[in-house]
């Protein structure tokens, strides 16, 4: 109960690994809501949007380990701003410069060129990096845990 109770908790750190296998398991949850809800509102209508209502604890357990990722870069959670606001405008503006001239030209390719390399950031910040060792401002580093073979050849 521990366990489920950590997804959800916006204190403390987590590991590179944590992060990725929470991405990766929302991603698949999302996935699969996304394909149920479609095949339902086939037959079923606007009543089959209701699956799309489990997205958000995917969406909250997504949001705190990437908070809690965050803490152990030693960053506050207000950099989410830099990493979420940032290329949202960069490509609101690159889709703003191409609906006035109609192509876009070099301004909106700049625009969304800036947008992409703001997530490419964000990535490898938050996903990439280690994070500090040892204890820091959020508390203290997360438990590493040993690999199976390495733990079998001990």
């Amino acid at each position: 109960m521990q366990r489920i109770a950590s997804l959800f908790s916006f204190r403390g750190r987590a590991s590179r690994i944590a992060y990725w296998r929470v991405q990766l398991a929302g991603s698949a949850v999302i996935a699969v809501l996304w394909v149920t809800t479609i095949f339902l509102a086939m037959g079923a209508g606007d009543i089959a949007a209701l699956p799309l209502l489990l997205l958000l604890p995917v969406l909250v357990t997504a949001l705190a380990v990437t908070v809690r990722r965050l803490h152990d870069r030693d960053k506050s959670a207000w950099w989410l701003l830099a990493f979420w606001a940032a290329p949202a405008t960069c490509f609101a503006t690159a889709s703003w410069l191409t609906e006035q001239t109609g192509d876009g030209g070099t301004p909106a390719l700049a625009a969304a060129l800036a947008g992409l390399a703001f997530e490419l950031w964000a990535l490898v910040e938050i996903g990439l990096f280690s994070g500090t060792k040892g204890p820091n401002r959020f508390g203290p580093a997360p438990a590493r845990r040993r690999s199976r073979r390495l733990r079998s050849a001990i």
